[in-house]
C-alpha cells in the first residue's frame, strides 16, 4: 500500500505500459498450465476506486476491502493483477497485488521502479519508455527444461543424494501435548534498530558470513532449545535465479523463479560451533539449490517441517510511506502454508522484522519458538560483535593454492591491524 498523488487515468496509463512490457502479467493457468495471452486478448488489470473519507474505522474497512480484492484474483481467466485506490482522510492510497504465480520479490522490485518510471513519463507528457527487456518467463521455462539433462545439473547429485538418504531422520520433534488443528496463525516479532544495524553491518566480519548464515544458524539454535533435538531439516527458499548450462539473461524478467532447496541445521547450544558449520554447509550447497527441485520430483514437505525466507531490505520502497495500511489476507484460510513454521524475515524501517507461520501446534508452543528464535538471532549477532578478529572456516579455502591458505591463517589479524587488506586481496581471488 503506497501513497499516490495521481488520478486513475494516469495510474491506468502507467499500468498499461507494465502489461505490455511484462508478458508474465497477461498469464493466465488453464488446467495448471501457464499461456501468456497478447496484449489485446488479455484482461491485463481490474482497477477499483474506494472513498473511504469519515468512516468509523478506515483501517480496518480498507483491510476487508483488499482481502476481498485479492480474493477475486482469477487463474483461469485473469486478470493476475488488481489494483485499487483509496481516497482517504489521509490521502490517497494504492493498493497492487498480483498472484504469486506470476511474482517474487526480485520482480516486485522490477515492477514497483517501472511503475514509478512510467507514471512519471505519464505525469510529465512524455512517451513511456522503460529499460530493455531482458529473456521471456517462456524463453527461461524451456532454457530450464534443458538445464534437467546437462551435465552441469548431474554433478550435483552425489551432493544431494547424502541428503536423500537421511531425510526422514531430522523431522521437527513436536511433542503431541502441543499439537492441534490450527493452520496459519501469523505471530511477528522484531529487533530493535541497533541489533539490526549489528547484522546488516557488523556481525558478517567475524567469521565472513552473509546474513542467511547467522539467521539460519539462529534457527537452528532456536530449534535446539525448543525441543532438544540435534539436528533439523529445513526448506530453504532461494530467488532461484542462478547460472545454468547456457547463457540466459533474466535481469529484468518478471516471475516466479523461487527456488525450494533442504538443508540440514546441526542445533548445538554451542554459538560459534553453529555458525562455523552452518556457514560452512550452506557454502557447500551447489548453485544455490536450484537443482534439488530438477533432480527429485519429490514434495519437500515429505521430509521438511520448517521453511525460511530471508527478503532482505526493503525500506526503499516505502521510504514515502506517510501512513501505513494492511493490505489484508494475501493467502487464503484454506490454503495452509507449508510445514509447522514457515519463517519470513526481511528489515523494514531499519528494524529486522520476523513472521512466523504456524500450522497444527498449540499458540503457546508457536509464541515460545518465536521468542527462542528472535533470542538466538540476538545472542548470535552479539557473539559475533564482540569478537576480536576474523576466524577463518573451512569454506574460505575453497579454490585457494596451499601457499595462499598458509599466508590466510598467517594474516588472520586483529580488527585493528591494516595488514587484514591482504586476506582481501585473498577473498578477490576466491571470487
Amino acid at each position: 500500500m503506497v501513497p499516490v498523488e495521481s488520478d486513475r487515468d494516469s495510474i491506468c496509463h502507467a499500468l498499461d505500459a507494465l502489461v505490455l512490457h511484462h508478458d508474465i502479467l497477461r498469464a493466465v493457468y488453464v488446467n495448471d498450465k501457464l499461456e501468456i495471452l497478447g496484449y489485446e486478448n488479455s484482461k491485463k488489470y481490474e482497477i477499483s476506486e474506494y472513498d473511504v473519507r469519515g468512516h468509523v474505522d478506515v483501517e480496518k474497512e480498507i483491510e476487508k476491502l483488499c482481502s476481498e480484492e485479492q480474493a477475486h484474483i482469477d487463474l483461469k481467466n485473469g486478470p493476475l493483477m488488481r489494483v485499487a485506490l483509496f481516497e482517504t482522510d489521509f490521502g490517497k492510497y494504492m493498493m497492487m497485488c498480483i498472484h504469486h504465480l506470476a511474482v517474487d520479490g526480485v520482480s516486485w522490485r522490477i515492477l514497483l521502479e517501472d511503475f514509478d518510471s512510467a507514471l512519471e513519463a505519464v505525469k510529465s507528457g512524455k512517451d513511456v519508455k522503460l529499460p530493455a527487456k531482458t529473456a521471456s518467463f517462456i524463453e527461461w521455462s524451456k532454457a530450464l527444461d534443458e538445464y534437467r539433462s546437462s551435465e552441469e545439473l548431474l554433478e550435483e547429485k552425489s551432493f544431494w543424494n547424502e541428503f536423500e538418504m537421511h531425510k526422514d531422520e531430522n523431522r521437527l520433534s513436536i511433542p503431541e501435548g502441543v499439537r492441534s488443528e490450527t493452520i496459519n496463525r501469523y505471530k511477528t516479532v522484531k529487533l530493535s534498530e541497533e541489533i539490526t544495524e549489528n547484522l546488516l553491518r557488523r556481525a558478517g566480519y567475524a567469521y565472513n558470513t552473509q546474513i542467511n548464515d547467522l539467521l539460519l544458524a539462529s534457527l537452528g539454535i532456536a530449534i535446539g532449545k525448543l525441543t532438544g533435538q540435534e539436528a533439523v531439516s529445513v526448506g530453504v527458499e532461494g530467488h532461484g535465479r542462478e547460472s545454468i548450462h547456457k547463457p540466459i539473461n533474466i535481469d529484468r524478467t518478471v516471475g516466479w523463479f523461487t527456488s525450494m532447496y533442504p538443508v540440514e541445521l546441526g542445533c548445538s547450544g554451542n554459538t560459534e560451533t553453529t555458525i562455523v558449520e552452518t556457514k560452512d554447509m550452506l557454502h557447500e550447497v551447489p548453485n544455490n539449490g536450484l537443482g534439488y527441485e530438477l533432480l527429485y520430483d519429490t514434495d519437500l514437505g515429505s521430509c521438511v517441517d520448517v521453511y525460511f525466507n530471508y527478503l532482505g531490505e526493503i525500506d526503499s520502497e516505502n521510504q514515502n510511506e506517510k501512513k501505513s495500511f494492511s493490505v489484508g489476507e494475501c493467502v487464503s484460510p484454506e490454503n495452509r502454508l507449508p510445514g509447522i513454521f514457515s519463517i519470513n524475515s526481511w528489515v523494514e524501517n531499519k528494524q529486522f522484522v520476523c513472521e512466523i507461520c504456524s500450522n497444527l501446534c498449540s499458540d503457546a508452543y508457536a509464541d515460545e519458538f518465536a521468542k527462542l528464535y528472535l533470542e538466538a538471532v540476538t545472542q548470535v549477532v552479539s557473539w559475533c560483535v564482540s569478537q576480536k578478529k576474523q576466524h577463518i572456516t573451512e569454506s574460505d579455502m575453497y579454490g585457494l593454492t596451499p601457499l595462499q591458505e598458509g599466508m590466510y591463517f598467517h594474516n588472520e589479524l586483529d580488527h585493528e591491524d591494516q595488514s587484514y587488506r591482504i586476506q582481501e586481496s585473498f577473498k578477490a581471488n576466491m571470487r
